[in-house]
């Protein structure tokens, strides 16, 4: 027969509280990661949109263009405009 002891279902308790909040962070990507992924899908979308029509070479050219004045600069505004988006408002 196992002992039920007040520390055991508090450490229980706690256990899954970590184990909920590691999973709900899980569910929200780093701003890094976001950022990475939406210059990434702009750069083809205007590769892919340019064998219609070479003016949409543009939109890529605009996106690498941020990224080397987002490295050279050390801000990004592609996180600013991210970070208004409702499921990064509450990250810390």
């Amino acid at each position: 027969m196992q002992s039920t002891k007040p520390e055991d279902s508090l450490s229980e308790t706690s256990k899954l509280s970590c184990e909920r909040r590691k999973r709900d962070n899980e569910k929200v990507w780093s701003m890094d990661r976001q950022v990475r992924f939406t210059a990434g899908l702009l750069i083809l979308d205007g590769i892919a949109l340019s064998t219609i029509n070479m003016n949409w070479i543009v939109l890529s050219v605009v996106v690498a263009l941020g990224m080397v004045v987002s490295a050279i600069s050390n801000t990004c505004a592609m996180s600013t405009i991210l970070g208004w988006l409702p499921w990064n408002r509450n990250t810390h």
